[in-house]
C-alpha cells in the first residue's frame, strides 16, 4: 500500500503523541518526573522507528534494484536492435524476475500510454526508488529519445558502468571489513572490560578506606587512601553503562558509514550493539567479583 509522505509524518506523529500519553498512564495519574522521561524516551523512539522503517525499506529496494538494473538495460538494448520502439523495448523488458523493477517499467509504461510524456514517465520511476545509478540511466535514456542518440548502445554502456562500480563496492567493502571487525571488538570487548577493571579498583578502594582508621597513623602521607573524592561505585557503574550506550551507538552509525557511506544505514548495528555491548559489561563485572572477590 502506497503512503504518502505527508500522510504517513502525520499519522506517526498522532500515533507518537498516543504512545506518551499511554506510557505517562502507567504511573496511575501520579505523573512522577520518572515516567514523564520514559513517555519522552518511548515518544522519541517511536518516532525514530518510523522515521528508520520506510528508510530501511527504502535502502532495501534500491539494493534490490542496483542488482537487476543492468539485466533490464542490456535486454532493453538487445530489443532496440531487434526493431522495438523505446517504449516497446521497456515493456517487453519488464520480466516477472525483475521483481521491484518490473513493477516500476509496467507503471511507467502505462503512464505513458496516457496523458504523460515517455520521459516524464521514466522520471517519476526516479522518485520512488532512490539510486544515483538509476537517475543517471533514465536521464541518459531520456536524453536519447529527445536527441534521437545510439540508444542500443547507450544502454549498454550503463549496464557496464553499474556492473562495474558494484565490482567496486564489493571490493571496498572487502577491503574495509578489518576495519569492522576492529571497531567491534573494541566496543564490544576492550570498552566493557577496561570500565569493569577501573570500576572494580575504585570499589576495592571504597572499601579499604572503609576500613581504614586514618587517626592511627596521623602524620604519614597515604596518598589516594586518604582522598575524598565524590565518585562512588555506583555513580561510576552509571557512567559507565552512559558511556557504553553512547560509544556502541556511535560506532553502529560509523559503521554504516564506512559500508555505506550513510549515517542512517548503521543504525540498525547500532540497535544490535548497545544490548550486546551492555550484557558484556555487566557479565564481566560478575566475571571479575568471582574471580577477584
Amino acid at each position: 500500500m502506497d503512503v504518502e509522505p505527508d500522510v504517513w509524518l502525520g499519522m506517526s506523529l498522532i500515533l507518537g503523541i498516543f504512545v506518551f500519553f499511554t506510557v505517562l498512564s502507567l504511573s496511575n495519574f501520579g505523573y512522577s518526573i520518572l515516567f514523564y522521561v520514559l513517555a519522552f524516551i518511548a515518544f522519541i523512539v517511536y518516532l525514530a522507528g518510523a522515521y528508520l522503517l520506510p528508510y530501511f525499506i527504502a535502502m532495501n529496494r534500491s539494493d534490490v534494484v542496483e542488482k537487476i538494473l543492468p539485466s533490464a538495460l542490456q535486454l532493453m538494448a538487445s530489443n532496440i536492435r531487434a526493431g522495438m520502439t523505446p517504449f516497446q523495448a521497456m515493456k517487453f523488458a519488464a520480466r516477472d524476475e525483475f521483481g521491484i523493477l518490473r513493477e516500476e517499467l509496467n507503471r511507467a509504461t502505462t503512464k505513458a500510454l496516457g496523458t504523460a510524456s515517455f520521459p516524464d514517465a521514466l522520471s517519476e520511476m526516479t522518485k520512488r526508488i532512490n539510486l544515483p545509478s538509476l537517475k543517471r540511466s533514465i536521464r541518459l535514456l531520456s536524453g536519447c529519445i529527445e536527441s534521437g542518440g545510439q540508444l542500443a548502445n547507450v544502454l549498454d554502456e550503463s549496464a557496464r558502468d553499474i556492473m562495474e562500480i558494484r565490482a567496486l563496492k564489493k571490493e571496498l567493502s572487502t577491503s574495509t571489513r578489518t576495519y569492522n571487525l576492529l571497531i567491534l571488538f573494541v566496543i564490544i570487548f576492550c570498552t566493557p572490560i577496561l570500565l569493569t577493571i577501573s570500576i572494580h579498583f575504585v570499589e576495592r578502594l571504597t572499601t579499604l578506606k572503609s576500613s581504614f582508621d586514618v587517626s592511627d597513623v596521623e602524620g604519614i602521607e597515604m596518598g589516594i587512601l586518604t582522598s575524598t573524592g565524590g565518585f562512588t561505585p555506583q555513580f561510576l557503574v552509571n557512567m559507565a553503562t552512559l558511556i557504553i550506550i553512547i560509544t556502541a551507538f556511535l560506532s553502529g552509525m560509523l559503521i554504516g558509514v564506512i559500508q555505506k557511506g550513510e549515517e542512517g544505514y548503521g543504525f540498525k548495528y547500532s540497535v544490535a550493539l548497545v544490548p550486546i555491548t551492555l550484557v558484556v559489561f555487566y557479565l564481566m563485572r560478575y566475571g571479575i567479583k568471582l574471580v577477584v572477590g
